[in-house]
């Protein structure tokens, strides 16, 4: 699987609502704790995690497509507060595809 290129970026929290109007200056990946769907993407930010799941026709959902930004949705406790630990601190960001294979054919 080729890597991905690693982006540097801050992480910024919010703990209720994503923040509509919201602009960041540095790449920002937002960590928020509830999106509703209605919310606007704010301007400098690259990726939004959320435990929330919102319907991928929402217009945050539509929004974040069309901004080419990362929207992903994590139900597990521990992996949140893990990215919640590193609130305002610099660190790097690399994605990488789940690959799913065919293990055997049913025949």
């Amino acid at each position: 699987m080729p890597e991905s290129p690693e982006l540097e970026f801050i992480l910024a929290m919010s703990n209720e609502n994503m923040i509509g109007g919201q602009r960041y200056e540095e790449p920002t990946v937002l960590l928020a704790k509830r999106v509703t769907g209605e919310e606007e993407v704010p301007e400098g930010c690259v990726a939004v995690v959320t435990p929330d799941a919102p319907d991928v026709l929402s217009h945050v959902s539509v929004r974040a497509r069309n901004m080419r930004v990362l929207f992903a949705i994590c139900h597990e406790e521990q992996p949140l507060k893990d990215i919640e630990a590193l609130d305002g601190k610099v660190t790097t960001l690399s994605v990488h595809a789940v690959l799913w294979m065919l293990a055997h054919e049913h025949r």
